[in-house]
């Protein structure tokens, strides 16, 4: 059963998973050129992290908080904290 759970997840959030990738291959290293998506969500009016009405840089502070709490918790309990 989870395994079955497993993949139907994963089909459901691959769903719009298409599209195409171009690769520049040179003296052995691989470096995305372009890619394409009917479903993609980046917007080139968007895309900037200075500035702009969607994006709030305070956000970001609080998303790395929330995000490293567990680091922060484990530190505390093997300090004894």
């Amino acid at each position: 059963p989870l395994r079955q759970s497993i993949d139907a997840f994963m089909e459901n959030i691959t769903a719009t998973t298409t599209g195409s990738v171009t690769l520049k291959l040179y003296k052995g290293s691989v470096n995305v050129a372009s890619r394409k998506s009917p479903y993609s969500l980046y917007r080139e009016d968007i895309s900037s992290f200075e500035n702009g009405e969607i994006y709030n840089q305070a956000d970001a502070e609080g998303f790395i908080r929330l995000y490293g709490l567990p680091t922060r918790v484990r530190a505390m309990l093997e300090k004894g904290i």
